[in-house]
């Protein structure tokens, strides 16, 4: 809009509607009318999960958590649908891909504890996939059109610099989830990998 950086995303006019959005998201768990469609079963010391936020073990599960999904995204006939409970599904693929692909034990270990902080939290994850912007893709030399590149790699893990194009509630995210379109591979296994925005090495920058 030519206005420049947005210093606050809940007040400013561009950005405030949709953190209202969000807002009410979070409100309706606590709302007794949308109870019986966001939360389980309460556990044993009366805590109610919302089921945007459960790991799925059972047929039932699958289908408490799709009837959230869909009460919740009905509501701005799809147009809204990056909902945090969007973010908890990101963590749950990156934990199904862990667990069903193979990958050294650890992965699905680290996989698990995010999708478990997340669950505690709320943290907004969001996605990118992961592929190059169109100017990386019509660089002359074919090595170049890639997004990210490895830098160096250690026995703590690998190095990357690149640049990437954001797709969904990139204004709201605290962190991304980075997906294998960025041709990077560990052991054979195509990479992806989850970043905070507010990392150190990390820059945001403004869409042209």
């Amino acid at each position: 809009m030519g206005e420049g950086r947005v210093d606050d995303v809940t007040t400013h006019p561009a950005t405030s509607a949709m953190v209202e959005r969000y807002v009410a998201w979070y409100d309706r768990h606590f709302d007794p009318a949308w109870a019986d469609i966001l939360l389980a079963a309460p556990d044993a010391s009366g805590n109610c999960m919302p089921w945007a936020f459960v790991l799925p073990k059972t047929s039932a599960d699958v289908i408490a958590v799709g009837r959230a999904i869909q009460s919740t995204i009905f509501l701005s006939a799809g147009n809204i649908t990056h909902t945090p409970l969007y973010g908890h599904l990101i963590a749950l693929g990156v934990l199904t891909a862990a667990e069903t692909r193979n990958a050294r034990p650890h992965y699905a270990t680290n996989a698990m504890a995010y999708r478990d902080m997340i669950a505690s939290n709320g943290r907004f994850l969001t996605f990118c996939g992961g592929a190059p912007v169109i100017g990386q893709r019509m660089q002359p030399n074919p090595i170049d059109r890639v997004s990210v590149k490895r830098v160096s790699e250690n026995d703590k893990g690998m190095m990357v610099r690149g640049r990437l194009g954001m797709h969904t509630s990139p204004a709201y995210a605290e962190d991304v989830y980075v997906g294998a379109l960025t041709g990077l591979e560990i052991e054979g296994h195509p990479v992806g990998f989850i970043v905070p925005v507010n990392a150190p090495g990390v820059a945001v920058a403004r869409g042209v």
